[in-house]
């Protein structure tokens, strides 16, 4: 009977946690495009090729988002050259391609 009162109280205070937790992430804006980019150029830099791939999707997220409600942190269509320039480093030349071509288009587009 005593396991009760334990669990009831780890509950209690995961829940607490989780709510202190929530608030704190609510008070700190979320990390820009800029920032996601920055961290991704350092994971290359250290060689962590897989890592920055994921940090430069998470940068183009990010600058696609910011695009439509106002003035973006940054192009996405540099971030997205940036992304596939990672994947070719990391062997996904598929996926390289079709990032760099859409790059490419994007950039016509703005010129015609």
């Amino acid at each position: 009977m005593r396991t009760r009162p334990v669990a009831t109280g780890a509950a209690i205070a995961a829940l607490l946690f989780t709510l202190v937790g929530s608030a704190s992430a609510q008070d700190a804006p979320p990390p820009s495009a800029a920032d996601f980019r920055d961290k991704a150029r350092a994971a290359l830099t250290s060689g962590d090729v897989a890592g920055a791939c994921l940090l430069f999707e998470q940068s183009f997220q990010a600058a696609t988002k910011a695009a439509p409600g106002g003035a973006a942190s940054l192009p996405a269509d540099e971030v997205l050259f940036d992304l596939a320039d990672c994947h070719e480093k990391l062997g996904k030349q598929s996926a390289a391609a079709a990032e760099f071509d859409q790059v490419a288009s994007a950039n016509v587009a703005k010129a015609g």
